[in-house]
C-alpha cells in the first residue's frame, strides 16, 4: 500500500531537488551598479555598446568601433594598451584582411612581479553563419561581449586594491577568434614577452545567452587550479566536462594557450538557436548569467593578484588531475586520482556485499531478482530507443539531417526534449509499480537489480574514462535505501538519498544535454533511466504504509 500524504511529500522533495540544483538559492542574484563589488548591471552597459551592430571580420568598420571603445575603457581604468596588427590573414571567403588585437597591462605598485595573470576573450563577432536555411550575422553581445564585460569590470574592481598587488595584470581582446583562432595564434607566435611568465590564463567564452557559467575545461595538472577555484563563489564545475568538450568541433582562444600556460576556461552553455545567430543580441542577454561569471571569476583573480605563493613561474601547473564535481550549497567535491579509484574499489565491493546478503537472508530471490534485472535492462534499451526514433522523427518534419552533436535549429526538439526527460521518473515508477503488482519481483529484488546494474555501468565508464560520480552519487544512495528497514530513519533516509541525489546530477544532466544538443538526447536519456532505476525504490521505500 502507498500513502498518498507521502506521494505528494516525495515529488515536492524531488521538485525542490531540482529547482535548487538550476539556480533557485544556487545562483547569485544580480548586483546593481551602485555596487562595490562585481556588476552585471555595470557589465551590460558595456555590452549594449559592444553589441550594437554586427562585427565580424565582414564588418571591418563596425569592428573598428568596437575595438576603440575596448582600447578607450582599458586607458580609462589604467591600463597601458597597445593595438598590434597583423596583415594577410586570410579569412573563410578565401579573401585577405588585417587584423588587430588588443594588448593591455598593469604591473603592481609595489615590487617587480614574478609571474602575471593573463585574461583572454575575443571582440570579433561571428561572420555569416547558415542556422535552419537563414543566414545571419550575430551582433556578439555574448559571444563575446560577456567575455569583454566581465574583463573590463574585473579589472576595474582590481584597481581597487593595486597596492596589493605581487603579480602583474594583462589582458588581451583577440580579433579573428572566429577565424580559426588567428587572433591568439598571432599573438602567440609574435608577442612572445607578453606572454612570458604569464602564471594563471582566464579564458571567457559564451555558447548562447542564458543558463550558469561553467567552469568546463582547465589545462593539464589541475590540482592546484582546482585549489584556487574552490575559492571562488558559486562554483559550477566538473571535470569530466574537460574531456567531453575535447569531443565538440570547437576551439576557443584557450586551445593553444592551455599547452604552455595554466588556466581556466569559462562560458555559458545555452541553446544553440541563441549561438552565432542574429539573437545574440543585447535584448536577450541574461544578468544572471553575467552575475555568475563574475561570482566565480572575481575572487580568483584577487587570490592569484595578491597572494606571493602565485609569484614562483608556473606554480599553479601540477603534477596530477583531480576528479571533482559541483554539489549546489557545498561546493568542489574532489579526489586524487587514487583516491578516487578507492572510492570506486569500495562501492564496487560494498555492493556485491550488500546483493549477496539480501539472497542470504532471504530478502531476495533469485526468480525475482533475474525478472527485475531483465525489466531493468529493457527498459535501459527500449526507452532510449524511443527517443532516439523521436529526435529522427523531429529531423524530418524540419527536413534537416540527423546528426549526434550539435543538432539544433529544429523545431518543437526543446519541447519534444523537456517533456520526454520529464517523464522517465514517472513512467519507471509506474511500470515498477505494475512488477509488484503482477508479483514480478519484490520492491527488495527491484533494489537488487538497480544497485547490480548501476555498480556495472559505473565500473564499466571508471574503466573507459576515469570518471563516473554521476553514476556513484545515485548508487551510494541506492545502496542506503536498499539497506533493511522499516523504521522512520530508515525511510527519511531513503528520501533524504533522493534529494541529494537529484541536487548534485541534475546540473550535471543539464550541462550535457544542452551542450551535446538534440541529436544526444537518447544518451542523457538513457542516463535517465538508470537514474530512474535508483530513484524509485527509495521512493517506494519512503511512500510505502506501515501496517501496525
Amino acid at each position: 500500500m502507498v500513502s498518498g500524504k507521502k506521494v505528494v511529500i516525495a515529488i515536492s522533495v524531488m521538485g525542490m531537488a531540482i529547482a535548487f540544483s538550476l539556480g533557485l538559492l544556487t545562483r547569485p542574484a544580480v548586483l546593481g551598479a551602485d555596487s562595490e563589488t562585481f556588476s552585471a548591471v555595470r557589465v551590460s552597459r558595456d555590452i549594449e555598446v559592444i553589441s550594437r551592430e554586427p562585427h565580424s571580420l565582414e564588418n571591418p568598420e563596425a569592428r573598428s568601433r568596437v575595438r576603440a571603445y575596448l582600447a578607450s575603457r582599458l586607458s580609462e581604468i589604467g591600463f597601458d594598451v597597445e593595438i598590434k596588427q597583423y596583415d594577410s590573414v586570410k579569412m573563410r571567403s578565401g579573401s585577405y584582411t588585417s587584423i588587430f588585437n588588443i594588448q593591455a597591462s598593469a604591473a603592481p605598485l609595489n615590487g617587480n612581479a614574478g609571474t602575471s595573470l593573463l585574461m583572454i576573450a575575443h571582440y570579433d563577432s561571428r561572420h555569416t553563419f547558415i542556422a535552419g536555411g537563414e543566414a545571419h550575422l550575430s551582433y556578439g553581445a555574448a559571444d563575446d561581449g560577456y567575455g569583454l564585460g566581465v574583463i573590463l569590470e574585473t579589472a576595474r574592481l582590481a584597481m581597487n586594491y593595486r597596492d596589493q598587488w605581487k603579480q602583474e595584470f594583462r589582458i588581451i581582446f583577440t580579433d579573428a577568434e572566429e577565424n580559426r583562432l588567428d587572433g591568439i595564434k598571432m599573438a602567440l607566435e609574435n608577442e612572445p614577452l607578453f606572454f612570458k611568465n604569464a602564471g594563471l590564463a582566464i579564458n571567457i567564452e559564451a555558447r548562447g545567452v542564458k543558463g550558469p557559467a561553467i567552469l568546463f575545461e582547465t589545462s593539464a595538472g589541475n590540482e592546484r587550479l582546482v585549489e584556487l577555484y574552490s575559492k571562488s563563489d558559486y562554483p559550477y564545475s566538473y571535470s569530466l566536462t574537460s574531456a567531453i568538450y575535447r569531443a565538440l568541433p570547437n576551439d576557443t582562444d584557450f586551445s593553444p594557450v592551455k599547452e604552455s600556460i595554466p588556466g581556466f576556461n569559462f562560458s555559458v552553455i545555452d541553446n544553440l538557436d541563441y549561438y552565432h545567430t542574429r539573437h545574440d543580441n543585447y535584448s536577450n542577454i541574461s544578468l544572471g548569467s553575467v552575475q555568475h561569471y563574475g561570482s566565480q571569476i572575481q575572487p580568483i583573480t584577487r587570490e592569484f593578484l595578491t597572494d606571493e605563493k602565485y609569484s614562483v613561474p608556473m606554480y599553479l601547473k601540477g603534477e596530477s588531475d583531480l576528479v571533482y564535481f559541483t554539489v549546489p550549497f557545498t561546493g568542489i567535491i574532489s579526489f586524487s586520482k587514487s583516491g578516487y579509484t578507492v572510492l570506486n574499489i569500495l562501492m564496487l565491493i560494498i555492493s556485491l556485499f550488500s546483493v549477496v546478503s539480501a539472497f542470504k537472508n532471504r530478502r531476495v530471490a533469485a526468480r525475482g531478482y533475474f525478472s527485475a534485472l531483465t525489466a531493468s535492462l529493457i527498459a535501459s534499451v527500449v526507452i532510449p530507443l524511443v527517443a532516439y526514433l523521436g529526435t529522427r522523427a523531429i529531423c524530418l518534419a524540419n527536413d534537416a539531417p540527423y546528426r549526434l552533436i550539435a543538432l539544433a535549429h529544429l523545431r518543437f526538439d526543446e519541447v519534444f526534449n523537456i517533456l520526454f526527460i520529464s517523464a522517465i521518473i514517472p513512467v519507471i515508477f509506474f511500470l515498477g509499480k505494475a512488477g509488484l503488482k503482477r508479483r514480478l519481483f519484490s520492491e527488495s529484488e527491484l533494489s537488487a537489480s538497480s544497485v547490480t546494474i548501476m555498480s556495472l555501468f559505473a565500473l564499466v565508464l571508471f574503466i573507459a574514462t576515469g570518471e563516473n560520480f554521476f553514476l556513484l552519487v545515485p548508487l551510494l544512495f541506492s545502496l542506503i535505501s536498499f539497506s533493511p528497514g522499516e523504521d522512520f530513519l530508515s525511510r527519511n533516509m531513503a528520501l533524504a538519498g533522493v534529494f541529494i541525489t537529484l541536487l548534485t546530477v541534475t546540473p550535471f544532466i543539464y550541462s550535457i544535454q544542452v551542450a551535446l544538443g538534440s541529436g544526444a538526447l537518447f544518451i542523457t536519456v538513457f542516463y535517465m533511466v538508470l537514474l530512474a532505476l535508483t530513484i524509485v525504490p527509495a521512493c517506494y521505500t519512503f511512500t510505502r504504509k506501515v501496517v501496525k
